[in-house]
C-alpha cells in the first residue's frame, strides 16, 4: 500500500512513515519543511510542498497515486511566524480546531 503523509517531516508524520514501513507499506512524505531522506525508512519518497498549494498537492497525487492519505500537516506558531503568512480564514480555522 502507498500512503501519502501530509506533514510527513513532523513528529506524527515521521513516526507514521516508520510504522507503515515496518508493515511493508510505502510512504510518500509531503511537507513544507526540507526533508532529510536519510532520516526516513528505505522506500520513502519525499516531496517538499505546501498543502495550501493545490497545484503542488494535485501533482503529488497524480505522480504517486496513493492508496490512502494521512493528514498530519499543521501550521505551527513558530514556523508560521517566521515563514508563512496565514490568511484570516486559516487563522480562524486553526482557532476553531485548537
Amino acid at each position: 500500500m502507498r500512503v501519502l503523509i501530509t506533514g510527513g517531516a513532523g513528529f506524527l508524520g515521521f513516526h507514521t512513515a516508520n510504522h507503515l514501513a515496518e508493515r511493508g507499506s510505502e510512504s510518500v512524505v509531503y511537507d513544507v519543511a526540507s526533508l532529510v531522506p536519510a532520516d526516513f525508512p528505505a522506500g520513502t519518497t519525499g516531496i517538499v510542498g505546501d498543502v495550501r498549494d493545490a497545484q503542488s498537492l494535485t501533482r503529488a497525487f497524480r505522480e504517486h497515486r496513493p492508496d490512502a492519505v494521512v493528514h498530519a500537516a499543521a501550521a505551527l506558531p513558530l514556523y508560521v511566524r517566521h515563514h508563512v503568512a496565514l490568511t484570516t480564514a486559516e487563522r480562524a480555522a486553526g482557532a476553531v480546531l485548537s
